[in-house]
């Protein structure tokens, strides 16, 4: 019974260990990291009073800074990234940003409502928050962290073992992308 023991324990530290250090996705999920640190980065930049629209993708496609930074004579940041992103990270990152006079739109998917908590728990960031984020990923509820350390199966390996060769030769240049999807203001372009 010890030696079962000790490999179960084995192995839950070797699936920790490769998930968190080795494996990433940089193309699939890189991308919405990359997206979520920039917006970030711009609502930091940005002067207070602003609005802020929190969402899920629908935010950048379907509400437009442009237009409603206009009709409320606001600067804007559209701080949609999409409905997998948990509202917890989210929140963790975009928080302390926020002042006194920020209005936040907050036009959420039916998806994010309606998320089961294991569903939730299991969110697409939880890889990222697991190997590059752990910062933010400390300021979780402990059923969140456990769900990001235990995100991942082979599905992911598989995918990671595709993108990882395919980002060290820079086959994909996120930023750029990023740029060419998105205005300054986090709208889709």
């Amino acid at each position: 019974m010890r030696r079962l023991a000790l490999a179960c324990l084995g192995s839950m530290a070797l699936y920790v260990a490769v998930f968190a250090t080795l494996v990433d996705r940089p193309l699939s999920l890189g991308v919405l990291r990359l997206e979520l640190l920039q917006k970030t980065a711009s609502l930091a930049a940005m002067p207070s009073p602003r609005l802020v629209i929190l969402a899920g993708s629908n935010g950048p496609y379907s509400h437009s800074c442009a237009v409603l930074g206009a009709m409320l004579d606001m600067p804007c940041e559209n701080a949609g990234i999409a409905v997998g992103i948990g509202l917890d990270d989210v929140f963790a990152r975009y928080a302390p940003l926020l002042r006194p006079g920020d209005v936040v739109y907050m036009p959420m998917e039916l998806q994010q409502y309606t998320m089961s908590a294991s569903e939730y728990r299991a969110a697409v960031d939880g890889a990222f928050l697991l190997r590059h984020d752990r910062s933010v990923l400390r300021e979780l509820a402990p059923g969140r962290v456990l769900g990001a350390v235990f995100c991942c199966q082979l599905a992911d390996l598989l995918e990671a073992a595709a993108e990882m060769p395919i980002a060290a030769l820079h086959a994909v240049d996120a930023e750029a992308l990023l740029r060419s999807e998105y205005n300054k203001t986090g709208d889709r372009a």
